[in-house]
């Protein structure tokens, strides 16, 4: 499924791209997607293999939310909120992070609602971030850290073409997790991707994050 984007006119002032499939909207954050935000990771079933607990506090959603959007830089990190279509409200998000144009990669991550998975909400997420990366970006390799025991997450990310490279022993004090990468660029395998990036290659990096259907992210990444 090809994404749609929004018109210069109709994004964000701080020019996120309004990306948009059959039922779902990556869009920037909003003052009202707060209480949903927080509905999302504060959920045990979500968080079960982030990379922080779940949330008990309503106040560490603000703390966490304000720095995301304060630290949000169209040249290094893209923050999306998940929306439905329907109702335009926020049930997950998907980030692009460390994004590195001279080496033309970045890192992924996601998280939905656990009320929503299982019907491919993450996997159509996560393509519409990756047709955005490989296209309008012209990036060539994007990584996923995610649990190891998190089987679910693994498996979406490899049935968008991405490839396991190896196991993280440790990552910045969290517990090891697989790595997976997607190397458009040189060598190796080529992987699945949407029909217009047929020269391009993926890899996969499952590493320290994300649920069920479940996607993981890392960072700002999640699980579905």
């Amino acid at each position: 499924m090809q994404p749609e984007m929004n018109t210069p006119e109709s994004r964000p002032r701080d020019d996120l791209p309004v990306l948009e499939s059959t039922r779902i909207r990556l869009r920037g954050f909003r003052e009202d997607d707060l209480g949903d935000f927080y509905a999302v990771h504060s959920d045990p079933v979500v968080n079960r293999y982030w990379s922080f607990p779940a949330w008990t506090d309503p106040a560490q959603a603000r703390d966490y939310f304000a720095s995301a959007l304060a630290g949000r830089d169209a040249g290094r990190m893209l923050c999306w909120a998940v929306a439905d279509r329907g109702d335009d409200r926020l049930i997950g998000a998907t980030t692009l992070a460390a994004i590195d144009r001279a080496q033309a990669r970045a890192e992924i991550g996601y998280a939905l609602r656990s009320s929503h998975w299982g019907h491919g909400y993450a996997r159509e997420a996560v393509r519409l971030a990756l047709d955005h990366a490989f296209g309008a970006l012209g990036l060539r390799r994007i990584e996923a850290d995610i649990d190891p025991r998190n089987t679910g997450s693994c498996r979406l990310v490899e049935r968008l073409g991405f490839v396991r490279e190896g196991l993280l022993r440790a990552l910045a004090g969290r517990r090891r997790g697989h790595r997976f990468g997607d190397l458009r660029a040189a060598g190796a395998r080529v992987a699945r991707r949407p029909p217009r990036l047929t020269n391009r290659q993926a890899r996969i990096i499952p590493g320290l994050s994300g649920s069920s259907e479940r996607p993981g992210h890392s960072g700002l990444l999640g699980s579905t």
